[in-house]
């Protein structure tokens, strides 16, 4: 139980240890006297569970919540108790109301989705699972500030939407190249199966509104409709919620933000890419008086944005704002609809416009400073996935010709450079890989995988690329994962990396390298 207070709560008087049900009797009393106190709601449910009276102790903590719904944890805490006591629908709103608390709580998705299997919904579990909230579910458990109401772009005004052709199939997949029989991840038959691509366009809505977070893009009407091709993730959660405050925009902005952390891949891949179905759909971007994406940390944002003809100056940060209203809000459909193992957010097109934009800016670069073959070292700044016995391998890779490079603050057209020019290219799982887009075909690709965590990112990113890819799983030095533990899967990213000498030997080998 945690401390008490000691200062004005009649609880805490006595410094000797007293009974749990004195406490209890005392915090009563406290209650009476300060209703509104969150803290002693959640000191009278520690109590309480200590006395092993759980349903008590759960309409406490329930308690304690609705007196601080922004505090999402209590509501997180809410929700495990009601499992506990084995009351699904009850847990299932605990999570919701976290989720509306903090749009950033992803395990919240994966519980809501266990509890829904656990009840016989299956089909509304596999949503959650890929972080797509149904509209049904947050109607039937979600605290409903606002009604929802939904709407298809197809509704608005003509003038307003502009569609482009479909985006290109995937050409014919070829399963990957391994030691042992090919892992389910990465072959086409079963491979994780996503929902397809949305249509490429541009919606321009007069007073149009768009709340992000981490698991949502909820892109509303003036007069409060989601329009659902371009909203996604929790985007009807979003729309029934109290929203943060309003950040105003005049003129024209362009909204470019996509769920999860603008790293290398999201960037380059999610967000940077969609820049063209502007322009297909006739907006110049000299005449777009806002940018709004995630947020701008890193140096290779703001060299692309450069090379882009993008001023930082007039970018907003959805990160900062997370409630945005412009004059015409120009939005976009998302494509990031990944899950924890699979994405297919890289499409031909995808390759196409990188190697347009970026690609020329390669000729820069000295080609002394570019290996034939290629080592991706992830030594530095990293904080998962470390490669614990990279010492090992090396020498090994540097015996058949192998330089290593760490691609951390290298300009986007170095890296560009970097995988047009190698013939051959080794490793370990990571964002970097994203320029295998520059890659020309025939190029063979040796990625390196914790065994517990195989994503496919970019076995299709080779597939797009038509290169020579293999893959190689590490040794196994953790559990097995539990059978279709999503949240389990979701977090064995962060695992760290052991090869096995002798089997990367023999891939090389195999590969003729």
């Amino acid at each position: 139980m945690a401390e008490l207070p000691d200062a004005e709560n009649p609880v805490a008087e006595n410094p000797e240890p007293i009974a749990p049900e004195l406490i209890r009797q005392r915090l009563r009393s406290a209650i009476c006297d300060r209703p509104q106190d969150s803290d002693l709601y959640v000191q009278f449910a520690q109590v309480l569970a200590q006395l092993q009276r759980w349903p008590a102790a759960a309409m406490a903590l329930w308690r304690a919540a609705e007196l601080a719904p922004a505090n999402w944890r209590l509501w997180l805490q809410g929700a495990q108790v009601a499992e506990g006591l084995g009351d699904r629908p009850m847990a299932i709103r605990a999570y919701l109301r976290s989720l509306q608390a903090n749009g950033n709580g992803a395990t919240c998705c994966f519980r809501v989705a266990r509890l829904l299997r656990e009840l016989g919904r299956d089909r509304e579990a596999a949503d959650c699972e890929r972080w797509q909230l149904p509209p049904a579910i947050v109607q039937e458990f979600a605290r409903l500030d606002y009604p929802l109401h939904l709407c298809s772009a197809a509704n608005l005004p003509a003038e307003q939407t502009r569609w482009l052709e479909p985006i290109a199939p995937y050409p014919p997949l070829k399963a990957a190249r391994m030691l042992g029989p090919v892992h389910p991840h990465l072959t086409p038959d079963t491979a994780p199966q996503l929902p397809p691509w949305p249509r490429p366009g541009v919606v321009a809505i007069p007073q149009g509104r768009a709340q992000i977070s981490q698991l949502g893009i909820c892109i509303t009407t003036a007069d409060h409709q989601v329009v659902q091709e371009l909203s996604s993730g929790i985007a009807p959660l979003q729309a029934v919620s109290q929203p943060p405050p309003v950040r105003k925009l005049s003129g024209t902005a362009a909204f470019l933000s996509v769920r999860f952390r603008p790293n290398y891949w999201h960037w380059m891949v999610d967000c940077l890419p969609r820049l063209a179905w502007l322009a297909e759909a006739g907006f110049e971007r000299s005449a777009i008086d806002w940018w709004v994406f995630d947020r701008l940390d890193y140096p290779f944002q703001f060299a692309t944005l450069e090379r882009l003809g993008i001023n930082p100056d007039r970018v907003v940060s959805s990160d900062r704002h997370p409630h945005l209203q412009a004059d015409r809000l120009l939005a976009l459909p998302p494509l990031g609809r990944c899950t924890p193992i699979s994405d297919n957010t890289f499409t031909p097109q995808t390759r196409d416009f990188l190697r347009r934009e970026f690609l020329p800016l390669a000729t820069a670069i000295d080609p002394a400073h570019c290996p034939d073959r290629l080592y991706i070292t992830r030594r530095n700044n990293v904080q998962h996935r470390r490669f614990l016995n990279e010492t090992e391998i090396l020498p090994l890779l540097t015996q058949r010709g192998f330089q290593a490079v760490d691609l951390d603050g290298l300009s986007p057209g170095h890296q560009a450079a970097l995988f047009q020019r190698a013939r051959a290219i080794v490793a370990p799982h990571g964002a970097g890989l994203t320029n295998l887009a520059y890659a020309e075909p025939g190029t063979t690709v040796i990625e390196l995988f914790p065994p517990r965590y195989v994503a496919n990112f970019f076995w299709l990113v080779a597939n797009c690329s038509h290169l020579n890819y293999w893959a190689l799983l590490g040794r196994e030095t953790l559990p097995p994962l539990p059978i279709g533990d999503w949240m389990a899967q979701a977090q064995a990213y962060r695992d760290d990396l052991e090869i096995d000498p002798q089997a990367l030997a023999t891939i090389l080998d195999r590969a003729s390298l």
